[in-house]
């Protein structure tokens, strides 16, 4: 979620860790480097700072 929660991309968590994850988009146009992750899985939302952008993929560090 960004845009003070206005707007959203879907993507799918990998390689979660207890700093970051790798998240698969359709397209990353628009993401911006910092944005909060929903994981509903584990009922959370994590601020997270973007580390590394390939193709349809980013890396994300979780920020206090």
């Amino acid at each position: 979620m960004f845009n003070e929660g206005r707007s959203s991309l879907d993507c799918q968590i990998r390689n979660l860790s207890a700093t970051g994850a790798r998240l698969n988009f359709e397209s990353t146009l628009g993401l911006p480097n910092t944005f909060v992750l929903e994981i509903p899985s584990r009922g959370q939302l994590v601020a997270v700072a973007v580390r590394w952008r390939k193709e349809a993929a980013v890396g994300v560090e979780f920020v206090e």
